[in-house]
């Protein structure tokens, strides 16, 4: 018997809550929230109700509901007055949701699939769990000021490509786009949280990602970065792909890349100072013209270059760790000092163009080759402690050079001056010169610890054999060696 009444009783809640739980209507020509011609049955819906608009409701004040499909002839609007619509469950957008002149609050706790117009004041998402967000395309979310998140242990999913056309504000929340793209017109943007599973974005009129006080971090395999992005401060988790542009903010900028970086377009410096960060490989195929680039890595990083894609920062390039080790895949191409700040570089036989300001300091380069000197390039100074080693270092154009040591055989395939200064060039091995060797007005000494083959002019200030064994000396016919000042031997235990 009492299992009889326990069973009637269950029938009887059950009915009771789907009888609460009812879906209500409103008719085609709509009305006010509040009245009940509005809704079919002329009932208005409570807070346990699954509401459906087919016609312009308005709300005045306050509104509840469990969930809330707007169909594509329905519309949402506030009345003359501050309102606040609050769904407790699933909001569906086929139609509209429009704000008037006075404050419009949209509070949702489940899922929201925009497929239409979305533009009130606010939007809170009030979750606490998962919340789904599905977007129709080019069907933005736009709240006029922002839509925000309530709870930071909120993780929000997205199930299709997301539109945003005004500020995200996550609170410390994470956003899962789960490969979706991103597009981002104006004003969209996220803010102050984690946005993982990040793939394309496409920036749209001005839009853009990060700022000194945005907190934001973007995760993903593989972040392309397409049409004209702009960004703030922001760290980027994964291999970063410049498809078109990028510029900084009119503010002083650091964008932090724990990855690759692969620049197809051009990254391009604004009035501000832009410093990329960059802890991963290098792969520059376009323009590369921020005002700083640091190496923040630890180990390895390596550098490929296009043929003629120059890395063209304002200031320069540098090594934060004096541990890591650069490496190159390609030739490399370089119009901006490289600061080494005491690591190396490997250029693993591949040829060095240096254009300009382009040049390494304080450090070493391995595996040196061919070198190529373009608009009054040059290696090493006074203060640059640099070291070049390679089996044969080959300087091509006009070469000019500072204070450098030059380790194994030095081809001089063109011509090789000293800078406006006095210069030793300090040479462990042994020296062709196919071209002219040219002193300047200021002091120039070559010192060298190996042989000299001379099929050209010769014709520093000062040349000094410092080897303590043997150094052989070869001239072309007529080649004359026509050092300034004079040739000398360091070590009297020396055979030429």
């Amino acid at each position: 018997m009492k299992s009889k009444l326990l069973f009637l009783f269950l029938i009887l809640f059950c009915a009771n809550q789907i009888l609460a739980q009812q879906t209500i209507q409103s008719t085609a020509s709509g009305g006010s929230w509040t009245n009940p011609t509005t809704w079919v049955g002329g009932t208005i819906p409570g807070v346990n109700d699954f509401v459906v608009l087919n016609g312009e409701v308005s709300v005045p004040g306050q509104a509840t509901c469990a969930g809330l499909t707007i169909a594509a002839s329905g519309k949402l609007i506030n009345s003359n007055t501050t309102t606040t619509m609050t769904v407790n469950g699933n909001l569906v957008n086929q139609g509209q949701i429009q704000r008037t002149g006075w404050l419009f609050y949209v509070n949702v706790s489940g899922n929201i699939q925009n497929f239409g117009v979305w533009d009130p004041h606010y939007t809170t998402l009030t979750g606490t769990g998962i919340q789904n967000i599905s977007c129709g395309a080019n069907n933005y979310l736009h709240s006029f000021t922002n839509i925000s998140v309530q709870n930071q242990g909120l993780s929000i999913v997205a199930l299709t490509p997301i539109y945003l056309s005004s500020p995200f504000l996550l609170n410390s929340a994470n956003f899962n786009l789960q490969g979706h793209a991103l597009h981002l017109l104006g004003n969209g943007r996220f803010e102050n949280g984690n946005v993982t599973g990040t793939a394309n974005i496409f920036f749209s009129n001005d839009a853009y990602l990060g700022n000194y006080n945005h907190n934001l971090t973007l995760t993903g395999d593989s972040i392309k970065l397409n049409n004209k992005a702009r960004l703030g401060d922001i760290a980027l988790n994964g291999t970063v792909v410049v498809e078109d542009s990028v510029t900084n903010l009119q503010t002083t900028t650091n964008v932090n890349i724990s990855g690759n970086i692969v620049n197809k377009g051009k990254i391009q410096r604004t009035g501000w100072l832009f410093t990329l960060n960059i802890s991963g490989d290098i792969y520059n195929y376009g323009e590369w013209i921020p005002h700083l680039t640091k190496l923040t890595g630890t180990n390895v990083q390596n550098i490929s270059c296009g043929e003629g894609n120059y890395l063209n920062p304002f200031n320069n390039i540098s090594i934060l760790n004096a541990s890591l080790q650069v490496k190159a895949l390609t030739p490399i191409y370089l119009k901006s000092p490289f600061l080494l700040n005491g690591s190396s570089f490997n250029l693993q036989g591949n040829a060095l163009h240096l254009h300009g300001n382009g040049r390494f300091e304080n450090g070493n380069v391995f595996e040196t080759n061919n070198i190529y000197f373009l608009n009054d390039a040059y290696l090493g100074n006074y203060n640059h402690n640099l070291t070049l080693t390679g089996d044969s270092i080959k300087l091509n154009n006009k070469a000019r050079l500072g204070d450098i040591a030059l380790n194994g055989t030095v081809v001089v395939e063109d011509s090789v001056t000293n800078l406006q200064t006095t210069t030793n060039v300090n040479i462990s091995g042994n020296i062709v010169n196919k071209g002219k060797i040219q002193r300047t007005g200021w002091l120039f000494t070559l010192n060298i610890s190996g042989d000299i083959y001379n099929y050209g002019e010769w014709i520093p200030h000062l040349t000094k054999l410092t080897g303590t064994n043997v150094q052989n000396i070869s001239c072309g016919e007529g080649n004359y060696l026509n050092p300034f000042n004079n040739i000398s031997i360091l070590n009297a235990s020396l055979q030429v």
